[in-house]
């Protein structure tokens, strides 16, 4: 038991800030189509991430899995959030167009 917290600790904290989606407003953007992820294509990528998972131990993916669940967690958490945020824009935008709406009525009323 000691030991496989020891490894959930290990494991978590190496990958600690490599979970969220990272800002890439900035990034330069690729010129060469050909040269995508630097030295290996998407497919090359795929198959050496599809060998490491069925490397890891079964202790490994357990760890992983708990990762996703709480970076889901997290992610439906933003989006609520976002969505809550949304809706009150939704609002108050309706709100000004009804205002606006009124005080067009009125003014041409008194015309």
């Amino acid at each position: 038991v000691v030991m496989n917290d020891l490894r959930r600790n290990i494991i978590r904290k190496d990958l600690k800030n490599n979970l969220l989606p990272r800002d890439t407003r900035d990034r330069p953007h690729r010129t060469n189509q050909a040269a995508m992820n630097g030295a290996m294509s998407f497919v090359e990528l795929g198959k050496l991430m599809n060998t490491s998972w069925k490397a890891c131990d079964d202790f490994a993916k357990s760890v992983l899995s708990e990762l996703s669940d709480e970076g889901r967690a997290y992610y439906r958490k933003r989006m609520e959030e976002y969505n809550s945020s949304i809706s009150e824009v939704g609002e108050m935008k309706e709100m000004a167009e009804t205002e606006i709406q009124t005080k067009v009525v009125s003014t041409a009323e008194n015309e």
